[in-house]
């Protein structure tokens, strides 16, 4: 059986990463590729030929997708996933309220109060 070499780029390094997966190049999966590198959170994208466009970075996600392959060779692009958590103010009573700067409510309300203390 052939090893499979994958060329990977890591974000915006320079220098490309190469690894041999024990998989005949016609039937390595992304799946192959995501266990040899051990590395969570990430797209990858890989070099693909396509009808309309010729030439292009391919994303694929799914694990059981076999990987496209140039004489023998699999070239990939690898880029890190950035999640951000949205947070929602709860007030004592449950309610939820906003950061009181997107839309001037808190401003209004403290408005009305200090025109009620001066009375």
């Amino acid at each position: 059986m052939d090893d499979t070499k994958i060329i990977y780029h890591i974000d915006d390094e320079e220098t490309p990463y190469l690894v041999k997966i024990a998989v005949c190049p016609s039937a390595v999966t992304l799946g192959d590729f995501k266990n040899a590198l051990n590395r969570p959170n990430y797209k990858f994208f890989f070099k693909s030929v396509d009808a309309d466009f010729g030439v292009v970075k391919e994303e694929i996600a799914d694990d059981d997708a076999r990987l496209p392959c140039f004489n023998g060779k699999v070239i990939s692009w690898v880029f890190t996933v950035i999640y951000f958590h949205v947070c929602q103010l709860v007030s004592a009573d449950s309610s939820t309220k906003s950061d009181n700067h997107s839309n001037g409510a808190g401003e209004n309300h403290l408005s009305s109060q200090n025109k009620n203390s001066t009375k």
